[in-house]
């Protein structure tokens, strides 16, 4: 139990060390994404039942063109949101990537296939899922 208390107070003594250093690199990190990233949110890319599917898209301020990723966020089509994973697009953009993060229909909203229909339009005959 001793040796416990100890090693316990030596994280806590490395962590409050390390805290300044870490907030000097986050607002770094926060100059450089907000230099170097271009971000549009919020893009309606389809309306079905009455639910509007969003996307945005983060590209390197670069002039283009850029390759592009399309991410589609896990949750198993029953969870997760677009917004949850704004950090994984990050260090795609500083590679030179543009990034569409999509939403799509969650399970509670839209019994299945609508989840993959909506996040997939493209892959229907005139361009758009069955609703």
């Amino acid at each position: 139990m001793r040796h416990m208390n100890r090693a316990l107070l030596l994280v806590l003594a490395i962590l409050c060390a390390a805290a300044p250093v870490a907030a000097q690199s986050a607002a770094d990190w926060t100059a450089t994404v907000q230099n170097d990233v271009r971000v549009t949110t919020g893009i309606t890319y389809l309306t079905a039942s009455n639910w509007e599917a969003k996307l945005d898209v983060y590209r390197p301020a670069t002039p283009g063109p850029h390759p592009t990723i399309l991410h589609i966020h896990g949750g198993g089509w029953t969870g997760g949101s677009r917004d949850s994973v704004v950090l994984r697009t990050l260090p795609f953009v500083q590679m030179g990537f543009a990034v569409v993060n999509v939403s799509y229909r969650l399970a509670r909203v839209a019994p299945a296939p609508a989840a993959v229909a909506t996040a997939s339009p493209g892959s229907y005959p005139q361009g758009r899922p069955p609703l």
